[in-house]
């Protein structure tokens, strides 16, 4: 995710939002400082989102019916529209930010690029995109409807097959192929392992075998295989709709969930899809109550040894709040020496604090990315 800096009091040169054309779901993260120091966003803070530019103009304040801003102690995520990229070039962005009574707190003009991507305006793509558009827009109109059969059936995944696959015969071109395709009206699936599904809509339920984890109770499954019949890709999206996960089939094997949109429970360990030396980068979000005064004290983050018994330190973020200053991803604080580590014993794993002045009136939260 790209992250920008910008400042209520002191302007400079834009920065550049860069995204590629047909993005879906590209964000940006904006830190928002005054005269150079993190300026605390006030709570029920307004946020609107002006755009301008090859692909038209319009104000937007969601996307795909959910909110397409997240605001964060000094920091505002904000999700690009897909209408603003549906062609290659750019324009302008404006953010505008504004507290609960209406009173303007600042606005930036940002110029944004939506960058071309190689033949994706030839004719033979242009052909398969719009078959794909037609597939998943019935994908959605199915899901209308409720099918109550419990098993998933060779036959009837036949027929199905049979009449989407004559439907959609030469508008993909080579290279493009979906493979076989079946639309079901929600067909329910026992197990998310399942090989043979093909590409289509399916749902899970709360009995439903291999899903993310034991909290997850049931949801929508969008399937995409290849076309020798094997799968590439599932995205999965719990029943409340407010987190996505995907993972992939490959060489024989099923690759762990990864969750594309995790609202940073704390103390839940997630997957997040980064990669480093080649492997897999977790996260954890733990909240850390008052700093310690002129000692050193530990939180508990909840993984135990034996679940983590290694863990590979990739990226520390510490967030701090005074009672008039908010310092984000410190290394440091003013007031005095202060240090953060992520400590083990023989059986849990902490987050330590360590300060050399009293910073009792402070309080915390750190999000610790590793490997294992």
């Amino acid at each position: 995710m790209q992250v920008i800096h910008l400042d209520i009091a002191e302007r400079g040169a834009p920065p550049l939002i860069l995204a590629k054309q047909g993005d879906v779901g590209r964000k940006f993260r904006a830190v928002i400082t005054d005269q150079g120091e993190p300026y605390p966003i006030p709570e029920n803070a307004g946020l609107s989102v002006w755009y301008s530019g090859t692909s038209g103009e319009g104000n937007y304040s969601s996307v795909g019916g959910k909110s397409a801003f997240t605001v964060s102690g000094n920091t505002v995520e904000v999700e690009l529209i897909t209408q603003m990229l549906a062609v290659k070039g750019g324009g302008t962005l404006c953010l505008i930010l504004s507290r609960a009574d209406g009173t303007q707190i600042g606005f930036w003009n940002l110029p944004y690029i939506a960058e071309p991507v190689p033949g994706l305006e030839g004719a033979e793509a242009t052909g398969y995109y719009t078959a794909l558009s037609e597939l998943l827009g019935q994908m959605l109109e199915a899901a209308a409807t409720f099918e109550t059969d419990e098993t998933l059936t060779q036959s009837g995944m036949a027929a199905d097959a049979e009449a989407t696959g004559n439907a959609l015969n030469g508008k993909a071109p080579t290279r493009y192929g979906l493979g076989e395709v079946i639309i079901r009206s929600c067909q329910r699936i026992t197990d998310l392992n399942i090989t043979t599904l093909r590409t289509g809509f399916y749902v899970c339920t709360a009995l439903t075998a291999n899903k993310p984890d034991d909290r997850f109770g049931g949801g929508p499954l969008f399937v995409l295989s290849w076309s020798d019949g094997q799968i590439l890709f599932q995205i999965l999206k719990n029943s409340n709709l407010t987190e996505t996960y995907a993972r992939r089939y490959m060489n024989g094997v099923w690759d762990d969930w990864v969750y594309l949109d995790p609202q940073m429970e704390n103390r839940r360990v997630y997957l997040t899809g980064e990669r480093d030396n080649e492997k897999p980068v977790y996260a954890i979000r733990v909240p850390i109550g008052a700093l310690p005064n002129t000692n050193t004290s530990y939180t508990a983050l909840g993984m135990t040894k034996e679940n983590y018994p290694k863990v590979n330190l990739v990226d520390i973020r510490f967030n701090v709040v005074g009672s008039t200053r908010q310092y984000c991803n410190l290394q440091s604080l003013p007031e005095g020496n202060l240090k953060y580590f992520l400590y083990g014993n023989s059986s849990q794993w902490y987050f330590g604090v360590e300060t050399a002045f009293d910073a009792s009136a402070m309080t915390g939260s750190a999000i610790i990315k590793f490997t294992v």
